[in-house]
């Protein structure tokens, strides 16, 4: 699908084989969380997605609001039939995704 910019959070979205990979980058907070939801249902609404991966290697830092957009994204994702996980996290982020006890939850299986 090509560069996405949702508000404050940068994007990707590529498909193929029916796995679409949703790549973030940068920042995660109050004021961009709302672009991950947004990724997610762009992902859906445009491209033939069997199963979704969000890609966190760029991601920067991460806060509780963008936990709670993670969060939505799968229950959006679920809602339509869609497995949604995370690959990629690393320091600070996955770190924030262990002490609130989602990482398990959230990471791709």
């Amino acid at each position: 699908m090509g560069l996405g910019i949702a508000p404050g959070v940068a994007h990707t979205v590529v498909e193929a084989g029916g796995v679409c990979v949703v790549a973030l980058q940068g920042e995660i907070d109050l004021a961009t969380a709302g672009g991950i939801v947004d990724a997610v249902r762009s992902a859906l609404a445009t491209a033939r997605c069997s199963r979704i991966r969000v890609d966190m290697s760029a991601v920067t830092f991460l806060d509780c609001a963008g936990v709670r957009a993670l969060l939505d994204a799968r229950r959006q994702a679920e809602r339509q039939g869609v497995p949604l996980g995370i690959v990629h996290a690393h320091h600070g982020p996955r770190k924030v995704l262990m002490l609130t006890g989602v990482y398990g939850y959230l990471r791709e299986r």
